[in-house]
């Protein structure tokens, strides 16, 4: 495993499927933490687990959703290192 980015935390919008789930999947692969969104949490929890992220389901165009996704990482991690707005 490259552990590049061991200690970092990501958040990835439009994480589940596409091109979020491989930039989620890189970003664990590289050693980060990853937190993925998405809106339907069938697909959001079945990608989660495939590559060992955390799924918050979300959609990132309701003010709301943003607010707890932030303080969800930050109550559990107390950073943000990475932003991907997929």
């Amino acid at each position: 495993m490259n552990d590049r980015l061991t200690d970092a935390v990501a958040i990835v919008t439009g994480g589940s499927k596409g091109y979020g789930a491989g930039i989620a999947e890189a970003l664990r692969s590289a050693g980060a933490e990853v937190w993925i969104t998405a809106r339907n949490e069938t697909p959001l929890i079945d990608t989660a687990r495939r590559i060992g992220a955390h799924p918050f389901c979300a959609d990132v165009t309701c003010p709301d959703h943003w607010d707890r996704l932030f303080e969800a990482v930050l109550a559990r991690t107390d950073r943000l290192d990475i932003l991907v707005n997929n």
